[in-house]
This record gives structure tokens, sequence and C-alpha cells, in this order.
């Protein structure tokens, strides 16, 4: 494939997708799955959002949005973060993505440069190490297991850590294995 830049080389298979497909051939057949493979949820889109929608549409409400999103949401994001946390976030720090991965793939263009090193837990979320080698950024792995809920410790954290380390990638909850910190 020599039209495709030498990154891709480095680029896993997304393999949940492929799990995807398998778990909906077999529920097509007839057998009961219970979908565990990726992240969306198992009930129906609320009808409140179904309903703005449809009126966004009829109000020909189309179109491109400013970049990073549309300012009424990212106030009502703002604001909620103020109720539910007591923490005053400003609106205009707020960006708005079409999903975890288009942000966490904008995250890492902010903040890593080529060659450098980024802890990751292992296992953890697959997407994460395919975002930081798409900006050159080199994952180092951190084995995390159930002996201690699969989040690092500080020792680990100080034993993997390198001259080229920029930083330690922490999720709550943990993908995939949910845990909090």
């Amino acid at each position: 494939m020599g039209f495709l830049a030498n990154r891709n080389e480095n680029i896993a298979p997304f393999r949940v997708m492929a799990l995807m497909e398998r778990a909906q051939t077999l529920a097509n057949q007839g057998v009961d799955v219970i979908h565990l493979e990726v992240g969306e949820p198992d009930f129906p889109t609320p009808t409140p959002i179904i309903e703005a929608a449809q009126a966004g549409l009829a109000q020909n409400a189309l179109g491109y949005t400013p970049a990073t999103g549309l300012p009424e949401l990212k106030q009502a994001i703002a604001n909620y973060y103020q109720e539910a946390f007591q923490v005053a976030v400003d609106p205009g720090q707020v960006v708005i993505t079409t999903g975890a991965s288009a942000a966490i793939q904008l995250l890492c263009g902010l903040l890593f440069n080529p060659g450098d090193g980024v802890l990751v837990t292992e296992p953890g979320y697959p997407c994460n190490l395919t975002s930081l080698r798409l900006v050159g950024a080199i994952p180092q792995a951190i084995p995390v297991s159930a002996d201690n809920q699969f989040q690092p410790s500080l020792a680990q954290v100080q034993a993997h850590w390198q001259a080229n380390t920029k930083g330690l990638w922490l999720a709550s909850p943990s993908n995939p294995c949910g845990t909090l910190l």
C-alpha cells in the first residue's frame, strides 16, 4: 500500500468493531446476545432529543456550527459543572466534538510532539494508543491488573518514567476495566 503514510504501519486495527459485527451476525440469526463490545446505550434515544432533532430539521437549522461547538451548548455544559460540582468553567474553554475518539485525537495533537513518551495503562483503551501514535508520541505501557484495581501506583509510574516521558494518561472510569480513580 505505497499510497498510505508510513504511520499506518503502527496502527493496530480496532478489533472491537469486528467483534461487534460478529455479535450482530449472531443476533440476526436469533442468538440471544448481550452486547458488551462498544459503549452504545442499551436504551432508545430519549423522546426530548428526538423532538429537538425533528424541530431543528423542520426549521431547516442545518449547516456548520462554530468549530468548537454551539455557544448555547457550551454555556449549558459550563452551567452543569457549576451546579453539579461547584466548578467555574469558562464556556470558551469547552470544546464540543463528535465523540470521545475525536476529542482524544485533538487532545493528543495539542499536548504531544513526535517522540514524546506518554505512560498508559495496559490494559487500556486501544484508541488512546492509536491517537498517540498518530501524532508521533510513544505510548509507554504500565501493566495493571485486578491486584491493583487496574490503576497504576506511584511506584509504577516512577519505575516506568523515562527521559522522554511527558505525562501519564489516566481515565476514570477506566476503559475497558471500569474502575474509578
